[in-house]
């Protein structure tokens, strides 16, 4: 009964899903064992969602919204890369924008992503909007 539920819950319902890495850096509470499944560790870090994962088990939800990722080459480089070979491959996922609120620019700023990042996203359909006063980056399918 729970998965038919949770299946009728995923398919019919979700219009944005909303994460914070922060509540993931905990190791006790309810997220600790969630973070096995949507939580990608590099060192000791937590700082990456998995979003193939994501995409596949909310496959008719248009927008993930992440909040407090840390802004760095090596994130947008996984960003780009699955942006270019899950979303634009998939017939399935209708997964077409992927929001960070208020990232952790302690690495990156978020003028610096849209300067260097811009081009490379056009070149796979993706636009990428910056919103300095919301404190917001966008990445959206242009077709």
């Amino acid at each position: 009964y729970v998965l038919k539920l949770f299946d009728c819950i995923r398919m019919n319902c979700c219009q944005s899903i909303q994460m914070s890495l922060k509540h993931f850096q905990e190791d006790d509470g309810d997220y600790k064992s969630l973070s096995n499944v949507f939580v990608e560790n590099h060192g000791n870090e937590r700082e990456w969602l998995r979003l193939d994962m994501m995409s596949k088990l909310f496959i008719v939800c248009p927008t993930i919204i992440v909040y407090h990722v840390r802004l760095s080459t090596h994130i947008l480089q996984k960003l780009f890369t699955f942006c270019q070979n899950v979303i634009n491959k998939s017939r399935f996922i209708q997964l077409n924008r992927i929001v960070f609120q208020q990232p952790n620019e302690s690495l990156m700023s978020i003028k610096n992503v849209a300067t260097k990042w811009y081009d490379k996203f056009d070149e796979i359909n993706f636009i990428l909007v910056v919103d300095t006063n919301e404190n917001t980056i966008c990445f959206s399918k242009t077709t």
